[in-house]
């Protein structure tokens, strides 16, 4: 495994936004990983996780330490379970799965990231999310140097939360999940369903990372709040609100992570003034001092 530096993350990333990384590696096996943990430990620097780069922001200024880009994609399945290492995009889980006559993950179709980031925000969408269908988590501790499995129960998953997001050191490698045997063509027709509504209300293609906001409940989207304080298509820079999905924030014209990281402030500040509502960002903003 090659060790780069002053690897430019933009290519890296859904947003196509962001500085260099001063150090950035390819890890597409466990050993990789460890080799790269190794590597940040030996030289004293920090480390982050990417897998797809969906749900991160990264600054102009890039990360001072080392990226790990998770390549790790290995998938398949066994009785009703399906394991796909966490470089595996959600939307070939779902097709696995449906090849495989199991049943309960076609709401993934809508979630644009990987395995890896999708376990660590719990995300969802449809009605799902991954806590649900979760059984466990093979996991690298980077402090022991040791890997094991988690069962999802000691994950800590709440809403698009999970323990991940607390102990870094827990780097996600694999995740099982557990499914139901079903029928591949009511499947089939209800990922195309499901598809065929996320075209109808999302900016498919654009430079965007998805939700910008957590919802601050089931019944208050974050979405609506935007939308209802008036800031559909508002703009900074090169950033702007969808005109679709208002909580889609979209690098519209060569937006700087500044543009977008202005454009969430603006958002956030105008819905606590006008709902007394505080918006909580379930994008990851890397290399930020603060947002």
């Amino acid at each position: 495994m090659e060790i780069q530096s002053a690897v430019p993350l933009a290519p890296h990333t859904y947003f196509k936004i962001g500085g260099p990384a001063r150090f950035f590696a390819v890890a597409s096996s466990v050993g990789d990983v460890k080799e790269a943990v190794a590597f940040a430990m030996s030289h004293r620097v920090p480390f982050i996780v990417i897998s797809g780069g969906s749900n991160v922001l990264i600054a102009d200024d890039g990360y001072a330490g080392l990226v790990i880009k998770m390549n790790l994609r290995r998938m398949f399945t066994e009785l009703h379970t399906i394991t796909a290492g966490s470089g595996v995009p959600m939307a070939k889980v779902v097709s696995g799965a449906v090849a495989e006559g199991l049943t309960g993950i076609e709401w993934a179709i809508g979630i644009p990231g990987f395995v890896g980031g999708s376990v660590r925000g719990n995300a969802g969408c449809f009605g799902g999310d991954v806590a649900r269908v979760l059984d466990s988590v093979f996991v690298l501790n980077s402090e022991t140097g040791e890997t094991e499995t988690l069962p999802a129960s000691v994950c800590e998953f709440g809403y698009r939360d999970s323990m991940f997001k607390r102990r870094p050191e827990f780097i996600i490698l694999e995740a099982t999940f557990r499914l139901n045997p079903g029928n591949k063509e009511e499947s089939q027709k209800t990922v195309k369903a499901f598809t065929v509504e996320r075209i109808a209300k999302q900016d498919i293609g654009a430079q965007c990372a998805g939700c910008m906001f957590k919802n601050p409940s089931p019944d208050m989207p974050a979405g609506k709040l935007i939308d209802e304080a008036g800031l559909k298509g508002y703009v900074i820079g090169g950033a702007q609100i969808s005109q679709r999905h208002a909580n889609y924030f979209l690098n519209a014209h060569h937006a700087t992570a500044g543009d977008v990281a202005a454009l969430a402030t603006h958002a956030k500040a105008v819905v606590k003034e006008k709902f007394a509502i505080e918006l909580e960002p379930e994008i990851q903003f890397i290399g930020f001092d603060k947002v």
